[in-house]
């Protein structure tokens, strides 16, 4: 398995961590209750590191050093959803695609990106 992803530690709890990040939180700045903070996410300072995390994945799906068992990708899919949401917020995916030179992980990104899309929720039409 690839060096960032630990046996021990069970690939939902790396799901959820990138999941947390695109949650609206408020601050707490200020010990003063007359302050108010506006909520915010990590998503949009997180935006331009997320897809050195996908390169990553992509590599070590394509790597024969590496290998994902099914539960690991299966658990950890949410959090690489959320951090597709994160790239496409910046409209860096060209960019992403442009910067993998191997086919093969190319084509893990875009299959992906197909699976991320077709889970969006869209609205109604």
């Amino acid at each position: 398995m690839p060096s960032w992803i630990n046996a021990e530690i069970p690939p939902d709890s790396l799901s959820r961590l990138l999941e947390a990040l695109l949650a609206k939180t408020i601050p707490i700045t200020s010990h003063e209750k007359t302050q108010v903070g506006v909520a915010s996410s990590m998503k949009e300072a997180f935006a331009r590191h997320a897809y050195i995390i996908l390169h990553t994945y992509a590599q070590g799906n394509t790597s024969s050093a590496s290998f994902y068992p099914a539960n690991i990708r299966v658990g950890l899919q949410p959090g690489l959803f959320a951090l597709c949401e994160c790239v496409d917020t910046h409209r860096e995916r060209e960019f992403m695609l442009s910067g993998l030179t191997d086919e093969g992980a190319r084509s893990v990104i875009k299959t992906l990106w197909k699976e991320y899309d077709s889970q969006k929720y869209v609205g109604m039409s």
